[in-house]
C-alpha cells in the first residue's frame, strides 16, 4: 500500500465530516472508521473544525488525539499564542465544562 510509504505522522479529519458526526450513524461510522484506520498505521488523528460539546465528546471517545476548533479558540496571531501561553490562562477541561 503506497501510503505507508509516505513520511506522514498525523491525519487530519477535515471539518465538513466533524460538522456531520451527529447527523447519522453513516457520518459516524465514516469519522470512527477513519480513527481506527489512522491509529492501526501508527498515525495520530487531529479533528478540525470542532464546535460543539457534543462534537468534542463523541471525538473523545473514539479516540481522537487532537481536536481543533472555534469550541476552544479562535484562530490566533503567533503572537497572540504566545501571549495566552505564557498567562497560563488555558485550560481545555475547563472549556468543555463550560460547553455543557
Amino acid at each position: 500500500m503506497y501510503l505507508t510509504h509516505f513520511p506522514v505522522h498525523a491525519l487530519k479529519i477535515d471539518c465538513s465530516f466533524v460538522s456531520r458526526i451527529s447527523q447519522g450513524k453513516k457520518d459516524l461510522a465514516i469519522v470512527k472508521s477513519t480513527i481506527d484506520l489512522a491509529h492501526n498505521l501508527g498515525l495520530k488523528v487531529v479533528a478540525e473544525g470542532v464546535e460543539t460539546n457534543e462534537q468534542l465528546q463523541t471525538l473523545i471517545s473514539m479516540g481522537c488525539d487532537e481536536l481543533q476548533g472555534y469550541l476552544f479558540s479562535r484562530p490566533v496571531s503567533t503572537i497572540q499564542f504566545a501571549k495566552i501561553i505564557a498567562s497560563g490562562k488555558y485550560d481545555i477541561s475547563e472549556i468543555a465544562k463550560a460547553k455543557k
